[in-house]
């Protein structure tokens, strides 16, 4: 799990029982998800957004941190894009 370090740790520490993705492959930033339980997202092998891309996220691995955060480091997939 090298890549660990890319969280914005102390960031992610400030909040309880939220759901964060960090991309593996990306920039050191996550992103903070409120649109979805985070229940459904244990079982779950891919998540999609829409905005001005759909994006695939695959989640590669996920962990749930001291204050109950669950943590899912993904993979990006941008399928479309509006113009």
């Amino acid at each position: 799990m090298g890549y660990l370090h890319k969280a914005n740790w102390s960031a992610i520490q400030s909040h309880r029982n939220a759901i964060f993705m960090v991309n593996v492959e990306g920039p050191s930033e996550y992103k903070h998800v409120t649109t979805v339980d985070k229940n459904d997202l244990l079982s779950m092998k891919y998540y999609i957004t829409y905005g001005s891309c759909t994006i695939v996220h695959e989640i590669v691995d996920k962990a749930i941190d001291e204050n109950d955060n669950l943590i899912l480091f993904v993979k990006d997939n941008v399928i479309e894009c509006l113009r």
